[in-house]
């Protein structure tokens, strides 16, 4: 057989360290890596829902970082950006199914191509790390590894890792912020990994799978460098596995803490699902049909009086009456919480009425008992930005008004029996920050109003409801949601989703309504509102930290 077969017994140094498959690899078409790249994209959208095939976001960070490393510099970023670019194409299909056909286009290619960009910093920061400081391109991936002591790969896959964190956090918070594709968000299936969020939040989840994810892939490419020996890998993986372990112990604590104290009191919350197609949203005439709807599936769910109804996002049309609701409330002894735009007429001239996306809650006998304005909107779907300076954008767009942000949360609190309700309206729940204001109430009840009917009947209400899962964990707290075509569930403050239909002969899409029978002031233990947002700074010192040491290192070495 060829000497680089043979095993190792002298000096490493007798063996060529870059085999002949190497070269052959080198001289590969380049669109044979471009595919290849194409190939990971795809499989790492696998493992977001609906396919939930979870267990493939464990490779994705060290097949990435092989891919790129495995080129030269250009070559690698390149081929790290169309896996990322393939990656959310895949993953956010679902915006092409709103209904304005160049607006849903633009915002796809958009918004992809944005979310892209992340991955690629990463790997362009992360090979600067780790990369040699010269001739970076003429030294081959192996012979760098393989020069590498046991601490220094555990540095570089620990970097790596922070890397990673410091990205996701950039992509939750520049501009409106779009917390949509965290790596760890995968992990909610994995019940005691899931509650890790509790302690640094999702992107906690993610920094364990990088780095496991990073050791494992440099500790199978040292391999040959010290033993022929298949298990001498394992020194390269053992901590961020017992890392891996303690989060599984403190998930299994916080699990059974949480089962332990969950109330015995519960109330009964009906959520309406009417499921109106989109395009019926901008037509005249469908009011009173869609009002009509509502009445009858309100109706239809106060014969098991429920104490609270919960009608979604756009659900109720406006300009309709809604005196034959109250009286059914009146007659039941429920409380409605629904949606509309609110309206504020006292705004100063020349600017106009203010318009408001907002939730009402409405009392039995009638009488208004909290309003909340919604405080993140939607780009382009609640209004268009920059739209003074670049009229044409409004094209991209079907609304031609914008609304207002509201500037304050809001608890509402129900009576007979006594709830405080912490209402978030559409991708509100998606967003940490605005979640974690509810913790300063008693044990509120998460309320999310949403209408993932735009994207008709497609991954997006599985991924929102999936990311909404984790606000929960955060926060400690249960969670109801009331959607216009899915998913109307609770959560419980472990992120489990309750409530959907299951079966093949009842599909989460469908028109009615679900009623659900949830603890009053359920709160779990959670170090996340406290400190837990920490973890970000943490490892932007540790990033600085160890970028400081490389540079001191690189000039040394220069000198």
């Amino acid at each position: 057989s060829p000497c680089w077969l043979k095993p190792i017994v002298g000096n490493r140094s007798e063996y060529p360290l870059n085999p002949p498959l190497m070269d052959a690899a080198k001289k590969a078409s380049p669109w044979f890596s471009r595919l290849a790249a194409l190939f990971l994209g795809a499989l790492w959208s696998l493992a977001y829902p609906r396919w939930d095939l979870h267990g493939l976001a464990w490779c994705v960070p060290g097949l990435l970082w092989w891919l790129g490393g495995h080129n030269k510099t250009g070559r690698g970023l390149l081929l790290t950006w169309i896996a990322s670019l393939a990656h959310a194409l895949c993953t956010l299909h679902w915006l092409r199914y709103m209904p304005h056909a160049a607006g849903a286009l633009a915002g796809w290619l958009a918004l992809s191509l944005y979310c892209s960009l992340f991955p690629l910093l990463w790997a362009w920061l992360f090979g600067w790390f780790w990369r040699p400081t010269t001739k970076a391109d003429s030294v081959s991936m192996l012979e760098t590894i393989r020069s590498w002591s046991l601490l220094r790969a555990q540095v570089v896959a620990l970097m790596g890792a922070n890397l990673w964190v410091l990205s996701e956090w950039m992509v939750s918070s520049l501009i409106t912020g779009f917390p949509w594709l965290i790596l760890g968000s995968t992990q909610r299936p994995w019940s005691l990994l899931a509650q890790t969020a509790s302690m640094g939040g999702v992107t906690m989840i993610s920094w364990v799978m990088v780095w496991l994810s990073l050791a494992t892939c440099m500790g199978l490419c040292r391999l040959r460098s010290r033993s022929p020996k298949p298990w001498v890998w394992i020194p390269d993986v053992l901590l961020p596995v017992v890392v891996l372990g303690m989060c599984h112990l403190y998930g299994y604590w916080r699990i059974r803490t949480t089962v332990e104290t969950r109330p015995e009191q519960r109330f009964l919350v009906a959520a309406i699902q009417p499921a109106f197609p989109q395009t019926l949203i901008w037509e005249s005439g469908e009011g009173a049909e869609k009002m009509a709807i509502l009445e009858n599936l309100t109706e239809a769910a106060l014969q098991t009086n429920p104490d609270l109804i919960l009608w979604p996002e756009s659900a109720y049309p406006g300009n309709q009456s809604l005196e034959p609701t109250f009286e059914l409330l009146k007659k039941h002894g429920s409380w409605l919480c629904f949606n509309t735009t609110d309206v504020n007429v006292l705004t100063e001239v020349p600017a106009g009425p203010a318009y408001y996306n907002a939730a009402f809650l409405v009392a039995p006998d009638g009488q208004l008992a909290g309003r909340y304005q919604k405080r993140h909107l939607v780009m382009f779907g609640e209004y268009v930005p920059w739209a003074d300076t670049w009229p044409w954008l409004k094209s991209l767009s079907p609304i031609q008004s914008s609304y207002r942000a509201g500037q304050t949360p809001i608890t509402m609190e129900m009576q007979e029996p006594k709830v405080f309700l912490y209402p978030l309206i559409c991708f509100e729940d998606v967003m940490p920050a605005l979640s974690l204001e509810a913790i300063k109430s008693p044990s509120p009840l998460l309320v999310n109003l949403t209408n993932d009917g735009w994207f008709q009947q497609s991954a997006a209400q599985f991924q929102h409801a999936n990311l909404a899962a984790f606000r929960c964990i955060e926060t400690g707290l249960a969670m109801v949601r009331s959607g216009n075509n899915g998913l109307s569930c609770w959560i419980d403050p472990l992120g489990q989703i309750q409530g959907v239909p299951l079966s093949s002969e009842t599909s989460p899409y469908e028109r009615g309504f679900q009623t659900f029978q949830i603890p009053i002031g359920w709160k779990a233990p959670t170090y996340y509102p406290s400190w837990g947002r920490l973890f970000h700074w943490a490892c932007l010192g540790m990033t600085a930290c160890l970028g400081i040491h490389q540079r001191w290192k690189q000039n040394k070495q220069a000198a």
